[in-house]
Order: C-alpha cells, then sequence, then structure tokens
C-alpha cells in the first residue's frame, strides 16, 4: 500500500504551529494557518514531481541527506520557537537554501503567489514560511525512508505514487507558479514520471537475465572444451565427407533452370520537406501598453509568440515603472464556467512569465477574468491583457 506523505506531513504539524510561525514572520496566526495548508501540498507536489524518476530521485536523496533536513525536530516542533525563536530562525535560513535546489527560479514566483491568494504582507514573508516548513515536510520524507530502509529506487516509486493523494489539495495558483498550467498537469507529470521507474526496473531485470545468459554460455563453453578432443581426432574425416556432399548437390542441380532474378525495388519516394518552424513575427511584439498576449484554443500555456511578447512587456514595466493589471478572457464556445477558469489561467500564465522575466511581484495586480466574448474562432477572445494600474 503506498504511503500517503500529505496526510502524514499534515500530522506532523500542530494546530499551534502556525500561530508561532505567524508571529515569528510578522504575520498573524489565522494568515500563517491558511498559507501552511496550501504550501504543504504544494512543496509535496514540488518533491514528487521532481524525485519520481530514478536521476530526480538521487537529487531529492542528497537534498534528504542535508543536516538541516532533521527528523528529530518533528518531535517537538513547538521547541523551535522556545529562546526567542533561535533555532526556527536557523531552520528558516536552511530551509531557504533548500527550497532554492528544489525550486530553483520558480522559487520566487512560489513566494510571490503564496503571498497574493492568502493576504500576507509580503512575498518576502511568504518565502521565509515556505523555508521554515519545507524542512519539516522533508524531514516527515526522510522518515518515512529511514523506517522503510530503501533507497533511491524505492524513494521513487513512493514519490511517484503520490498523485491520487494529492488530487483536491493543490491550489491552481501555487502549481502555475511552479510553471504547470493547472493542478491536472503537474499531477499528470508525477504520473508519467512513474514510467521511468518502471523502464529502471525492467532495464534492472533485464540485466540480470543478460547475466543469467552469459553464465549459461559459459558453462556450455566449458562443455565444448571437453568434447573437443573426440572432434579432432575425427575432424578430417568430417571435412572430406562435406566435401563430397557438396559436389554431389551441384552436379545434380546443374540442369535445372536458373531462378529469375528480382525485379529491382523501386525508389523510394521523394520525402517532401518538413515545415519551417514559425517565427515570431516583429509586429506581434508589443511597443507600448495596454499590450495583448494571445493563446491557442482551449490552451492555457504560453506559445513561442507570446513567451516574446510577454518578455517585451516585461520590459516595458521595468523601463516605465507602475503598477500593471492583468486581465484574462476566453471564447464562448464550451462550457461557460470552464471558459471562465481558462481565462484565469491564462491571465495567472502571463503574471508567472511576467515574474520570470524580472517584474516584481507587488507590482501585478491581477484582474477578475472578464465575460467571456466572441466565438470558437474568434481570436481576439483567447487574449490576456495587461495595462497600467488603473
Amino acid at each position: 500500500m503506498a504511503t500517503n506523505l500529505l496526510e502524514l506531513a499534515r500530522g506532523a504539524i500542530p494546530p499551534e504551529f502556525a500561530d508561532m510561525a505567524g508571529s515569528l514572520i510578522g504575520e498573524s496566526g489565522a494568515t500563517a494557518a491558511s498559507a501552511i495548508g496550501a504550501v504543504v501540498p504544494a512543496l509535496i507536489a514540488g518533491v514528487a514531481q521532481k524525485g519520481a524518476t530514478p536521476a530526480g530521485a538521487q537529487a531529492v536523496t542528497a537534498t534528504l541527506d542535508n543536516p538541516a533536513i532533521d527528523t528529530s525536530m518533528l518531535s517537538n516542533l513547538g521547541g523551535l520557537f522556545s529562546g526567542g525563536g533561535a533555532q526556527a530562525s536557523s531552520v528558516m535560513t536552511s530551509g531557504a537554501r533548500v527550497v532554492s535546489s528544489l525550486f530553483g527560479d520558480r522559487a520566487a514566483a512560489l513566494s510571490g503567489a503564496l503571498a497574493s491568494m492568502s493576504g500576507m504582507r509580503s512575498p518576502q514573508s511568504a518565502g521565509n514560511l515556505i523555508a521554515l516548513v519545507a524542512p519539516i515536510v522533508l524531514a516527515v520524507i526522510k522518515r518515512v525512508v529511514a523506517s522503510t530502509g530503501g533507497g533511491g529506487s524505492s524513494l521513487a516509486t513512493m514519490l511517484a505514487a503520490q498523485a491520487p493523494f494529492l488530487q483536491g489539495a493543490l491550489d491552481s495558483r501555487l502549481t502555475g507558479a511552479l510553471g504547470f498550467a493547472s493542478p491536472a498537469e503537474m499531477l499528470s507529470s508525477i504520473t508519467d514520471n512513474a514510467g521511468g521507474v518502471t523502464g529502471a526496473a525492467a532495464r534492472r531485470a533485464g540485466a540480470a537475465m543478460a547475466g543469467a545468459a552469459d553464465a549459461a554460455a559459459g558453462a556450455a563453453g566449458a562443455a565444448g572444451a571437453t568434447a573437443g578432443s573426440w572432434i579432432g581426432r575425427w575432424w578430417p574425416w568430417i571435412v572430406a565427407l562435406v566435401i563430397l556432399l557438396f559436389l554431389l548437390a551441384r552436379c545434380m542441380g546443374r540442369g535445372e533452370p536458373a531462378a529469375p532474378a528480382a525485379a529491382p525495388a523501386p525508389p523510394p519516394a521523394a520525402m517532401s520537406p518538413s515545415p519551417a518552424p514559425v517565427s515570431v513575427t516583429q509586429a506581434s511584439i508589443p511597443t507600448a501598453l495596454p499590450a495583448k498576449v494571445y493563446f491557442d484554443v482551449g490552451k492555457t500555456t504560453l506559445s513561442d509568440e507570446g513567451k516574446a511578447a510577454v518578455k517585451a512587456i516585461a520590459d516595458l514595466v521595468k523601463k516605465d515603472g507602475g503598477n500593471i493589471d492583468v486581465t484574462g478572457y476566453a471564447d464562448a464556445s464550451g462550457d461557460p464556467a470552464q471558459n471562465q477558469q481558462i481565462a484565469k489561467d491564462r491571465a495567472m500564465a502571463v503574471r508567472d512569465a511576467l515574474q520570470a522575466d524580472g517584474v516584481d511581484a507587488g507590482a501585478i495586480n491581477m484582474k477578475p477574468p472578464a465575460s467571456v466574448t466572441g466565438s470558437g474562432g474568434d481570436a481576439e477572445a483567447r487574449r490576456v491583457e495587461v495595462s497600467k494600474a488603473s
């Protein structure tokens, strides 16, 4: 039976932890509790997505071996805040490095998204909370791995099995910050990685079978060496018999007509050249605000043209300063509720890309998705608008 890491992590964090953590980072206990509830499944999903392959599991194992991931603190998390919270601050400092190693440049986007959705004062406060919670979540994983006595392969198998437990627990704003269009897409990537674990196991089994075949071949060779002395004595007579049989067969077949030569194979059809990749046109690059970023039908991920447009918008924002409003749109085809979510996800994709291109998270105002307009063929309805804050 698969281990439910989300359940274990939630059970390891006592209710009073939120009040103490909130006091340490300058937030209310209720705000900290809301943020912790959202970020714990996101952290587990991020670790699972990275570590659900044999190669990724090695990287996660190296992180778990970090002295900052101390399973002993799980027995008394409240003790981290005694004596002025010096131990908790130390865990937070080490945790910031751990979060950076796990999520790279996505760590800042995760902090910004958590601050925005939970009402925290700043992305820095959110980042401090993530840095405090991440070592606790990893300590839970480390304790499970130690109790099972497994190595990297068993860790990969355990992480690959987390998708069903995370179903319904992930916030789309946090998975968007981690680079996924939706929670379902992130969970799908974890499930897809599980195939890599199965493939590695198959390769190990194949290697074992090959080793057994080599051993069998070696045994056959030894038996052949034993019989070699008998064959050596009769070898001249065997060669003479083979030559005689060959001459008889040639004489008997001399009168038979030769088989017709096979018709030459037709030359292979010329392959049509592959279409040239579509380039981003200069006309599609925004030169002033307000600006628009377009999406394909039903898509919430940026195309190459969309990424180029967002980069140009980011350059404009950094040059002119000030705050911006981001609003998503969707066409009117299909389910209205789903279209509203698509418009929202498109806006978040643009927001995350702007942050990745250097726009400060505090300068971005997310406006509610506008009413869906147009038809399924209306490209203008499938857009995100970025304008100066009103």
